[in-house]
């Protein structure tokens, strides 16, 4: 059977957060390190003769197909078999595979119950329970249950693992203690029975289930759970996993493509689609060239997808379905190390929110595409009615730097990720205001250590 091929492209938020998810870092370095800043944040004209930073891409639920069979092919970028615990693309092949116990609805207004039926929130977030669905079996037909889910999200914390995501786990009690080595496992997951967890954290945290449960992806301990943990990442497990999800891994074809296949048995109903092939694409231009010729039905939004001058291009091709305005996003945002005594001081963050004109740098170096945020998290229930805007004010940036004592030899550490020509833009906009002000940051790329 025919279906649309879906090609999203995705806003990308501009932030400049504080203590949030992984991005730029800025720390300390010495000062003869420290190269001086003279370029001037890109204008709208020199902005649009550079390499764009890549919107992103996704299957919006419009494209289910309406009739049972078929085979929908969806592109990948490599790497997806390093495995969830350590890429966000692997997170999408949890979708198919793996599950977590509950997940934000496409609508998002509220979780899809998955391996738990159901959760009760205590004492205003800080406890959480969790009652697990019986006669759920994973793929090679042993039973699901709470056992499972107690092993997973100690395996995210486990610092011998090295987790990507274990940020999402620092909030549980004994996170610390089991980062300092004082203890082997987290004091706050608790098996109840063998279908109901506990779950104790260190703070209240009303959206601790909408926020950071939706990430962990609950792993098989009867296969994993005597595996060392420092030699997960390395297990054969990773190549022919085995999940409780609607569809079963088939064939992986090294960099080359993934089958999976429905799974009959699935616990919320077998799926419409026989099968689902993921194609690898090395880069972003192949990538999109498959989609144009039809060889993929759609394109993921992990590790980049539609690149800002090509929107246009791709919303005129009537093969296509585009979203180009899907509020969904890649923020680009600044994350301090808190451990710095001059970080820890709220005056020098606000005076780095002050500093850089974020609404010039969305129409200069993000052309105008993306929209302003002053939090990673689009949706608009979690953004405060009375949330600081942070308007542009150098004047009051050095008001506050003052007041809070800043050392303008002080040379700072700046770390980012992305390697495009956007990105890179973005990094020296960010270093002559911030230089400005008095902050001399020094940036490097994370893989030049």
């Amino acid at each position: 059977m025919k279906y649309s091929r879906v090609l999203l492209a995705l806003l990308v938020l501009v932030v400049i957060a504080v203590a949030c998810a992984p991005a730029p870092t800025a720390t300390p370095i010495p000062p003869t390190a420290a190269p001086k800043p003279t370029m001037v944040p890109p204008t709208a004209a020199t902005a649009a003769t550079k390499a764009p930073e890549p919107t992103k891409a996704a299957v919006p639920p419009t494209a289910a197909p309406t009739a049972s069979g078929g085979t929908y092919r969806s592109a990948l970028r490599t790497g997806t078999m390093t495995g969830s615990l350590w890429t966000t693309s692997g997170i999408r092949l949890d979708g198919t595979i793996l599950q977590t116990m509950a997940a934000l609805k496409w609508t998002l207004d509220g979780l899809q119950p998955l391996l738990a039926e159901k959760w009760e929130m205590l004492d205003g977030g800080k406890s959480w329970i969790f009652y697990l669905r019986k006669n759920v079996k994973w793929h090679d037909g042993d039973p699901f249950d709470a056992d499972d889910v107690v092993f997973t999200f100690n395996a995210y914390a486990n610092p011998a693992v090295a987790s990507s995501w274990a940020s999402k786990v620092t909030g549980i009690q004994g996170y610390d203690e089991f980062k300092a080595g004082t203890a082997t496992s987290l004091s706050g997951v608790k098996k109840v029975d063998p279908y109901t967890v506990r779950f104790d954290l260190k703070n209240a945290n009303p959206l601790w289930a909408q926020v950071d449960q939706i990430f962990i992806s609950i792993l098989p301990e009867h296969i994993l759970g005597k595996v060392k943990p420092n030699e997960l990442r390395a297990h054969p497990f990773w190549l022919n996993r085995v999940g409780t999800g609607p569809f079963k891994w088939k064939e992986y074809k090294p960099d080359q493509s993934l089958e999976v296949v429905r799974n009959d048995d699935y616990f919320l109903g077998a799926p419409k689609l026989d099968r689902i092939i993921y194609q690898y694409y090395a880069d972003i231009p192949t990538m999109l060239n498959a989609i144009e010729k039809g060889e993929v039905d759609d394109t993921a939004y992990e590790g980049g997808g539609i690149p800002y001058t090509e929107v246009e291009r791709f919303v005129k091709n009537q093969n296509l379905v585009t979203l180009a305005n899907y509020d969904a996003g890649l923020p680009t945002y600044l994350q301090l190390d808190l451990n710095r005594p001059y970080f820890q001081d709220v005056r020098v963050r606000q005076a780095m929110m002050y500093a850089i004109d974020r609404k010039t740098l969305v129409k200069t170096v993000l052309q105008g595409r993306p929209r302003l945020a002053n939090t990673i998290y689009p949706q608009t229930w979690a953004v405060a009615s009375d949330l600081e805007q942070y308007d542009f004010n150098p004047a009051k940036a050095r008001e506050l730097l003052t007041a809070a004592g800043w050392d303008k030899n002080r040379k700072v550490d700046f770390i980012y990720y992305y390697n495009d020509q956007v990105s890179k833009d973005m990094v020296v906009a960010i270093q002559q205001y911030l230089a400005d002000v008095g902050i001399n940051i020094v940036p490097r790329h994370h893989f030049n250590k």
